[in-house]
């Protein structure tokens, strides 16, 4: 059976793990969220690597944090980047850069306290149980909006070139033609306009 280690690969995983119910499942998601959220960072890290050369951080969530935002420089902002029709500048298609933001990366850091022997034996009527489990469920929606964007950074233009380089991933159950139509076609001119926004629309936030 193939163990996919994309985010979202992690994310299916804890969503099983959450829906079992159990007191020991709940540490089995905690451990899928958690590499999730490394994941991620992992994705983008790679994709401004491609580009910049920079050199790669490792594996600390900290240090893949301050990696990325030296170049992307958007802190917990979300890039929209519209490609419109020159003529008309209406929108065709938008693509979103959903970064994992500093309360996700805090939650990582939380996660970790529960992936150790526990100091002290907590009974199943005790209330910590449905705390653990609604902090889960906390992080399991932040990843999953994390992972609701397919671009892998935001746009960056080459200084030496004065091109544009986006790096993308397909949405799930798209293929690489149906994106490019939605988009244009090749040799069209289009106008491409970028705006950052504080949160996702709320018909993007349901990632499930």
């Amino acid at each position: 059976m193939k163990y996919g280690t994309h985010s979202r690969d992690y994310l299916a995983r804890a969503r099983q793990r959450l829906d079992e119910g159990s007191f020991e499942s709940s540490f089995y998601a905690a451990f899928e969220l958690r590499c999730g959220i490394e994941a991620r960072l992992q994705q983008y890290e790679k994709a401004l690597v491609n580009i910049t050369k920079t050199k790669r951080a490792g594996w600390e969530i900290p240090k893949l944090a301050k990696n990325i935002e030296k170049v992307f420089r958007t802190g917990d902002r979300i890039a929209r980047v519209d490609f419109c029709d020159s003529a008309t500048e209406k929108v065709r298609h938008s693509l979103y850069y959903t970064p994992v933001n500093k309360n996700l990366r805090a939650m990582a850091g939380q996660i970790g306290n529960l992936l150790h022997f526990p100091k002290e034996y907590r009974p199943p009527e005790s209330p910590w149980w449905n705390e653990v489990r609604d902090f889960l469920e906390s992080v399991y929606k932040e990843l999953s909006k994390a992972n609701r964007g397919t671009l892998l950074g935001v746009p960056l233009l080459d200084p030496v070139t004065h091109k544009v380089h986006l790096e993308m991933e397909l949405e799930q159950g798209e293929n690489v033609e149906n994106q490019i139509n939605a988009i244009g076609t090749i040799g069209e001119r289009l106008l491409v306009t970028v705006h950052y926004l504080d949160d996702l629309p709320e018909s993007l936030q349901d990632a499930s």
